[in-house]
């Protein structure tokens, strides 16, 4: 909500969401920024894969990968590849 009011355009995919889901996502809207928002730490496992998956499509390099959740990220950032997110 905070991101949309500042101008951005939020393109919401739901919950459960496959890396392939992100992948066309990106693909499809051309976004410059993913924002993954997690609120378990057993989850960490699904936000590498969504990176890896971008990877795999050549976009890591133009996509940069935002983590938001309630968990500690000082945890998951060396682990995700995450770029950036709430500490």
């Amino acid at each position: 909500m905070m991101l949309q009011g500042a101008g951005f355009e939020i393109i919401e995919l739901g919950t459960d969401v496959p890396p392939a889901k992100f992948v066309e996502a990106v693909r499809d809207s051309g976004a410059a920024i993913v924002r993954i928002s997690a609120l378990l730490t057993t989850t960490m496992r699904n936000m590498s894969s969504v990176i890896e998956a971008l990877g795999d499509m050549g976009f890591p390099d133009k996509v940069k990968v935002m983590d938001g959740g309630d968990w500690q990220l000082s945890y998951s950032l060396p682990e995700t590849g995450v770029l950036a997110g709430r500490q």
